[in-house]
């Protein structure tokens, strides 16, 4: 460790200003009967992570009034400020900085406040050194409690940490904060490409916007010139309602080949092998997230993968948990299907088609119709799956949409690819940037490579 580090505790990083060491108001104080849908966003343990890229989780949001806010000046958290959980999962922390959606929050009764004095402590080193692996144990070992480990904030103003000029805590958060950075920007553009391909299968396969300008006169928005006459000026009906003329009612079946996981007991996880897909792989948007993948052996692997396995271009789609669940096969990927899920594969050479129509809101409601209610799980049983229905427009229009959109989802899938470059690397670096034990200077080439 370099010879510029000091120690510190908690107490003296923490800012001079009143409250900037606080709990939480108490319990009935801020209950469920003062929540409202706008105000003062309250900061529960959903909304704070253990992963070290997440800062705060922007979602399920609960409000106070503004007047009920005023009533814990001490709980108020702004930019700057880091948030622990005291009860629970008490290894989530928090930061409140410029990419947060909201400028100020109210803690829970279950949450911890840190204003850093900004004279001295950067607070997103602050952030990282305590999202670390080293003080994350340091604080479960210090939990108190059986059943709901609790870590309050005597303990937390006595914890001591190591931390450099301010300077370099600055350049070392720089070095961290560009990856993440890197990450979050992988993600919106992600999320403007999916926005892109749902709108455009939305207007051409779903609300026919193409088909209603003209029967109406106009001329249709979004439409190449030469793929004008692929679209009809007329409706007609159909089981699934008003559908363009000419158009037909299909069924999964047509396109696609359903295949059933093996319903055996689950093999034992291995160090190393090959993949088993599970339903916590099936991320958003249809995508895929394989940074965490179950292995089992080559033995094993084969038996699970006789039936399919699944590869580019396949989707995969749940049965139970998380009903209908839909995530797609990327690129240079291959895996087995785990338990209670099934694997589609389009037949007709349109893989982009088949991951749009799965995630259409259409054909969620088509699912969710053929989702049998059970006594504790909801289950999407595998011989409703082929018989799902959908608007089948002429195979030109589907080879149309194919080639606007499939590379679209390319870049999506390389995105999530390069994200779990980089979640990797700004792991590997952190404890060692954290302790001095590499220079700044070799993590900053080291990131301009891959960033």
């Amino acid at each position: 460790m370099k010879g510029d580090w000091a120690d510190y505790t908690v107490e003296q990083i923490a800012a001079k200003s009143p409250y900037a060491l606080a709990t939480g108001p108490f319990g009935s104080s801020i209950g469920s009967r003062f929540f409202q849908t706008e105000g003062i966003p309250v900061i529960r343990g959903g909304n704070l992570s253990q992963d070290v890229g997440i800062k705060l989780i922007d979602a399920d949001w609960v409000f106070v009034s503004r007047e009920k806010a005023a009533q814990f000046s001490r709980s108020i958290v702004r930019s700057g400020d880091l948030v622990f959980t005291c009860w629970g999962t008490i290894d989530q922390i928090g930061l409140i900085d410029e990419t947060s959606p909201y400028p100020e929050y109210v803690i829970s009764n279950k949450q911890m406040k840190l204003t850093p004095n900004a004279t001295r402590f950067d607070s997103h080193f602050l952030y990282y050194l305590f999202k670390s692996p080293g003080i994350r144990d340091v604080i479960l070992s210090r939990g108190i409690g059986s059943s709901v480990p609790g870590f309050n904030l005597g303990q937390l103003r006595r914890m001591r940490i190591s931390a450099p000029p301010l300077a370099t805590q600055k350049a070392i958060a720089n070095v961290l904060r560009a990856l993440d950075d890197k990450i979050r920007l992988n993600r919106k553009m992600n999320l403007v490409l999916e926005a892109l391909a749902s709108a455009l299968f939305k207007s051409w396969f779903v609300d026919f916007d193409a088909v209603t300008a003209k029967r109406d006169g106009k001329t249709p928005v979004g439409v190449p010139v030469d793929a004008l006459d692929l679209f009809p000026g007329h409706f007609e009906d159909s089981e699934l309602g008003p559908i363009p003329k000419g158009w037909t009612m299909g069924r999964l079946c047509e396109i696609t080949a359903v295949v059933d996981c093996l319903h055996s007991k689950k093999p034992e996880r291995q160090k190393t092998g090959r993949p088993l897909l599970q339903l916590d792989n099936i991320a958003d948007a249809g995508l895929m997230d394989l940074s965490d993948l179950y292995l089992v052996s080559d033995q094993d692997y084969t038996r699970w993968s006789e039936r399919i396995e699944a590869s580019p271009g396949d989707c995969v789609i749940t049965n139970v948990g998380r009903v209908g669940a839909v995530g797609q096969i990327p690129q240079g990927f291959r895996a087995a299907l785990g338990r209670n899920m099934t694997g589609l594969r389009s037949i007709i050479g349109t893989p982009t088609f088949l991951i749009e129509c799965l995630l259409s809101t259409a054909m969620r409601e088509e699912i969710e119709k053929k989702t049998d209610a059970g006594t504790i799980l909801e289950a999407l049983n595998v011989s409703a799956l082929p018989g799902l229905r959908f608007v089948r427009p002429p195979s030109a229009l589907i080879l149309l949409f194919e080639g606007l959109c499939r590379p679209f989802r390319s870049l999506m899938e390389s995105h999530v690819e390069h994200n779990s470059l980089l979640s990797s690397l700004r792991d590997t670096v952190l404890l060692p940037l954290l302790s001095g034990e590499i220079s700044i200077k070799t993590a900053e080439k080291t990131v301009a490579e891959v960033v």
